[in-house]
């Protein structure tokens, strides 16, 4: 068995783990929500880049199904946000976006180990710095739907706060 195979089978446990012993039961309704959210958005960016042979995934968990390392994009990667937006600071503006550029980084910086050390992720005509970009307007977009639609806060009010 390669190093491949024995990190997909990594990702696949800690993603089980981290759903099962640090989501409460409080949690869990939220917690299933946003990460169904951001698996929506991540699955349209990752067909775009695949379509545009911008990333290419050599080893699949189904090849025949999808060009899309499973593992990562629709399982690791919204887990890991959806413990994210449950852990996100609530009310000053500053300490969540330094939150939110904290953890983009280290989602591309987890990427970046991927492409270098990994057959798992292929950079074809791509870049890190586009990688954290796309996550950072993900994890934007997640967000902004995630607040609308639970009505936590809304983003404009809280601008408004900020500007005075």
């Amino acid at each position: 068995m390669s190093i491949d195979y024995v990190i997909l089978i990594f990702i696949w446990i800690i993603g089980a783990f981290i759903s099962i012993f640090f989501i409460t039961k409080q949690q869990k309704k939220r917690f299933i929500f946003a990460a169904l959210l951001f698996q929506s958005i991540t699955w349209l960016n990752s067909l775009i880049h695949l379509e545009l042979e911008l990333i290419a995934f050599p080893i699949r968990e189904f090849p025949r199904a999808t060009d899309v390392l499973f593992a990562t994009e629709y399982f690791l990667y919204p887990i890991l946000y959806a413990l994210y937006i449950i852990h996100e600071p609530k009310k000053h503006f500053l300490l969540r976006f330094i939150y939110l550029l904290v953890v983009v980084s280290g989602l591309v910086g987890l990427e970046l180990i991927l492409v270098h050390f990994t057959n798992l992720v292929v950079y074809i005509h791509y870049a890190w710095y586009l990688e954290w970009i796309a996550f950072f307007i993900m994890f934007m977009l997640t967000n902004y739907l995630y607040h609308w639609f639970h009505k936590e806060y809304s983003f404009s009010e809280n601008e408004e706060r900020m500007l005075q």
